[in-house]
């Protein structure tokens, strides 16, 4: 579930790997453009979170607390689906659309209920692409705001340094 924070693709690098009891079946084996969410958590804001899958360096499963969405049409994008998805609005949807008491579960049913508005594939190419470099400028300009944040720490010690070793 760690996997699911803020990522966008699958970080396959960073999973951990099972060895099954017997056969796993082919169902069950994530392919190229599938989407997996988190099923279910403690935390009801944590359900619906999603990753999409990309090239796969193996045969590859998923955890029994995720579901796998796998498109059966060409008519939408999975990287538009999943922008979609990861939305406010539509994560609401299915935090929503959760059950249970304690342990808070999304199911099939939430998931069927979401209405995806898709315009052409022209469009939601378009579309993916600005999302992608909104993205990677609110990346770029974390890393310089934590770097100052770094900067400003260091620059805190260093005076604290010198004002108790009677420097200033």
């Amino acid at each position: 579930m760690k996997d699911f924070q803020n990522h966008y693709w699958a970080p396959f690098e960073d999973f951990d790997s099972i060895v099954p009891d017997g056969a796993v079946p082919d169902s069950d084996i994530l392919i190229e453009g599938d989407i997996v969410f988190v099923r279910s958590n403690g935390n009801p804001d944590l359900i619906g979170r999603c990753l999409l899958i990309g090239t796969l360096p193996e045969r590859t499963t998923h955890s029994g607390f995720t579901i796998k969405a796998r498109l059966q049409s060409n008519d939408v994008m999975p990287a538009y689906l999943c922008h979609f998805l990861k939305s406010n609005s539509t994560r609401q949807e299915m935090i929503d659309g959760g059950n249970g008491a304690n342990i808070k579960s999304l199911n099939q049913g939430t998931l069927s209920r979401i209405v995806v508005p898709f315009p052409s594939s022209a469009k939601q190419a378009e579309i993916v692409r600005r999302l992608e470099r909104m993205q990677a400028e609110t990346q770029r300009l974390e890393s310089l705001y934590q770097q100052k944040l770094t900067a400003l720490d260091d620059l805190k010690k260093s005076l604290l340094h010198q004002a108790f070793s009677c420097q200033l």
